[in-house]
C-alpha cells in the first residue's frame, strides 16, 4: 500500500506536537520498546510488538498488533489482526478484522469479514459482510451483517440484522437475542432471512422480527434507480447495436462461454476492491473514482450482450438484435 508524502504531511502538521509519527513501507515498534504517547503510523505493513501508552491510529495494507496498546486503536487497512492486548476500544475499516487477543472496551468492525476469538469488554458492533463472535462479549452484539452472523460465546444480548444468523452450541446470553432480517432480505424481494439456534445454546429469549415494509421514500428511490438503470441499459444497447453491430454480434455469440463469464465476474468483484485500496492514497483517489465509474459502465454495458442473447433466443431470430434487446430488457425489468 502506497501512502505518499502529501498525506503524511497532513498528519504531521496536525499531530507532530502531541504524538509520535511513524511512516514507511514497513513500520515496526519492536518488542521491548515503549511509546509514551499516541502513535500515528502509515505504511505498507505496521507491526506493533511493543507497548503504546496512548492511542494508535494506523493506515496501511496490514496492521498487526502483538504487543499492548493502553488506549484506543483506529485502523484503516486491508487486514487488521490483534494478537496482543488493547485496553481501550478498537475501530477498524478493513477487508478482514481478526481478534485473537482481549479488547477492554468496544469493537467496531466495518468492512468485509470480522472474527472475534478473544474477549470484548464492551459492545461488539459489526457492519460487514460476515462476522463470527466466538468469544465472550461483555456488552451487546449490534450492527448489520449482510451475510452470516455467528454467535458462539457468552454475550450480554444481541440486537443485529443478518441475512443468516446462527447461535452456536457454546453461546449463552443474559439478555434477549433480537434478530431483524437485515438489508438483504428487506430490500431484495423473495429472499427470506433465517435464524438458527443450537439446542445446546443457553439463550434467554429469541425474537425473530418480521421483514419490515420499506418506507415510501425508499420504495420510490428503488423504483427511480431501477427505471434509470433500465433506460440506461436500453440506450447503451441501442448505441452498441447501431454504432458497432459487428462487435455487438460477436459479444452476443460468446457471452455464455465460461471464459467470458469468468472475466465478467472478475471485473465485477475485483474493481471495487482495487478502488477501495487506491482510495486510501490521496494521489490515487481520482483513479479510484474513475475506476468505480468504469465499473458502473461495465455493469450496464456488460448486460447488453446477455439481454440480446436472451431476447433473440426467445424470438428464435439471432439477427433481430434490437428486438431481442427490448424483449430481454423487459423480462429483466
Amino acid at each position: 500500500m502506497l501512502f505518499l508524502s502529501e498525506f503524511t504531511s497532513l498528519i504531521l502538521a496536525g499531530v507532530m506536537t502531541v504524538a509520535t509519527v511513524a511512516t514507511g513501507n514497513t513500520v515496526l515498534i519492536q518488542e521491548g520498546r515503549v511509546v509514551d504517547d499516541d502513535l500515528y503510523a502509515s505504511g505498507g505493513t505496521i507491526f506493533i510488538e511493543g507497548e503504546i501508552n496512548g492511542d494508535l491510529v494506523a493506515l496501511g495494507q496490514r496492521v498487526i498488533i502483538t504487543g499492548v496498546v493502553h488506549g484506543d486503536v483506529t485502523a484503516i487497512s486491508g487486514t487488521t489482526s490483534i494478537f496482543g492486548e488493547v485496553d481501550g476500544s478498537v475501530r477498524t475499516l478493513s477487508l478482514t478484522y481478526s481478534q485473537n487477543g482481549p479488547v477492554g472496551d468496544d469493537v467496531l468492525a466495518l468492512g468485509g469479514r470480522a472474527h472475534l476469538d478473544d474477549s470484548v469488554g464492551g459492545d461488539a458492533i459489526f457492519y460487514s459482510w460476515s462476522a463470527d463472535a466466538r468469544a465472550d462479549v461483555g456488552g451487546s452484539v449490534l450492527g448489520e451483517v449482510l451475510g452470516r452472523l455467528l454467535i458462539d460465546g457468552q454475550v450480554g444480548s444481541v440486537d443485529a440484522g443478518a441475512f443468516r444468523m446462527r447461535v452456536g452450541p457454546d453461546a449463552s446470553t443474559s439478555g434477549a437475542i433480537a434478530h431483524n432480517p437485515g438489508l438483504v432480505a428487506t430490500y431484495i424481494p423473495g429472499l427470506d432471512s433465517v435464524i438458527s439456534v443450537d439446542p445446546a445454546a443457553q439463550v434467554a429469549t429469541v425474537i425473530d422480527l418480521p421483514i419490515p415494509s420499506p418506507p415510501l421514500v425508499v420504495r420510490s428511490g428503488r423504483w427511480a434507480i431501477g427505471t434509470l438503470l433500465f433506460l440506461s441499459t436500453i440506450l447503451t444497447g441501442a448505441l452498441f447495436v447501431g454504432l458497432y453491430p459487428a462487435w455487438t454480434r460477436r459479444s452476443v455469440s460468446v457471452v455464455l462461454r465460461p471464459r467470458s463469464i469468468a472475466l465478467g465476474l472478475l471485473v465485477l468483484l475485483i474493481a471495487p476492491v482495487l478502488a477501495f485500496f487506491m482510495a486510501l492514497s490521496v494521489v490515487l483517489l481520482p483513479v479510484a473514482i474513475f475506476s468505480l465509474a468504469f465499473w458502473a459502465v461495465m455493469i450496464i454495458g456488460g448486460a447488453t450482450p446477455l439481454l440480446i442473447r436472451a431476447g433473440t433466443t426467445i424470438l428464435k431470430r439471432p439477427e433481430a438484435m434490437v428486438a431481442g434487446l427490448a424483449l430481454g430488457a423487459v423480462i429483466w425489468r
